[in-house]
This record gives structure tokens, sequence and C-alpha cells, in this order.
């Protein structure tokens, strides 16, 4: 599930992606970010709560990060929250794996 709210630049991302190719969903979420940076000055938001999610979904994840990164070029800040419920320690580790990988802050909040 999806949701982009254009006004304020937030971006929800929840569900279970076991899609085996995952590329068009990721690729026309990129499409949306580029008109969205293009035309606001607004702080992008994204908030991801995974329920699960295969290794061709979480490799499409981290290339859409990687693209994310370059939202501060538009003069845009960009803030990743990674949600995981009380000992769901995998998704946990996926949130931690982000940072680790593309050196983004991601800020892993527990849900209760």
């Amino acid at each position: 599930i999806t949701h982009f709210n254009k006004k304020n630049g937030f971006i929800s991302v929840s569900g279970r992606s076991i899609e085996v190719d995952s590329t068009q969903f990721w690729l026309s979420l990129k499409r949306r970010l580029i008109r969205h940076t293009k035309n606001s000055t607004a702080i992008t938001s994204i908030r991801f709560q995974m329920d699960y999610l295969t290794s061709s979904s979480f490799i499409e994840l981290l290339e859409f990060l990687e693209f994310s990164k370059s939202i501060p070029q538009y003069g845009n800040g960009l803030e990743v929250e990674w949600l995981y419920e009380e000992g769901d320690e995998d998704i946990l580790e996926l949130g931690n794996c982000i940072h680790d990988t593309l050196g983004l802050p991601v800020k892993c909040v527990q849900m209760n």
C-alpha cells in the first residue's frame, strides 16, 4: 500500500512486498517523487511499515532510497522513518541495513 501526499511531501509505504518483479512499483514512485521535488520546497518524509520483503524487493527499495538521496539537490530535505513491531528483529535489522548501506539517517521506530 502506498500513500503520497503531494501537499506536505509525505510518502507512506506499508505491507508485504512479495512481487517477483517490483521494478514497476518503485519506478512509479520515483516518477512521483521527481514531480514532487521539482515543484515543492517541503521536506520529503518517507515512512516504511513493512511486514515482509523479498530480497529482490529490498534491493529495489535500496535503489529507490539511493535515488531519494538526491532530493536535497532540489533544496528539499529528506526524512526516513522505518517502523517495526516489537520483537520483529528481522524488520528492524533491515532498517539498520538501510542506514549502514546507504549512509541515510533512518529513524527506526518500534510500534506498540
